[in-house]
């Protein structure tokens, strides 16, 4: 089941569906953005905050998509986790991606935690 889950939690943020992602949710879910000012980046509680966080992401990045990398690992305990590619569009309107993962508690069919991590790319023409 929480596989299942995870590929309709995915199929829903790719449509930039709000509310469909939300129904993935616990009501008193957690989620941990890949950036902010909270040690785990910043960390949305409940089903109105976790909303504003996904109307805000799919502003900044209209169309961007999660390209799953394999099958989730869902493990018994209730923990799984996920690879992906975001896949979006730049400041400039070039293609972009980067590499990041998710991390789950879930608990009762619903995502009680999720935790983001994204791969920052620097590009650089010094020699390493």
């Amino acid at each position: 089941m929480s596989k299942q889950l995870l590929d309709n939690l995915s199929a829903a943020w790719n449509r930039q569906d709000v509310e469909a992602v939300l129904e993935y949710f616990s009501v008193d879910g957690t989620y941990h953005d890949v950036m902010g000012e909270d040690p785990l980046g910043k960390t949305y509680f409940g089903h109105a905050a976790i909303r504003e966080a996904l109307v805000n992401t799919f502003a900044a990045f209209p169309g961007a998509r999660l390209l799953p990398m394999g099958e989730p690992i869902v493990g018994d305990d209730g923990r799984a986790a996920s690879e992906w590619i975001f896949e979006y569009q730049d400041a400039a309107g070039q293609a972009a991606q980067m590499h990041g993962c998710d991390f789950f508690v879930i608990s009762d069919g619903k995502v009680k935690v999720k935790n983001a991590y994204m791969k920052a790319y620097v590009q650089s023409d010094a020699a390493v």
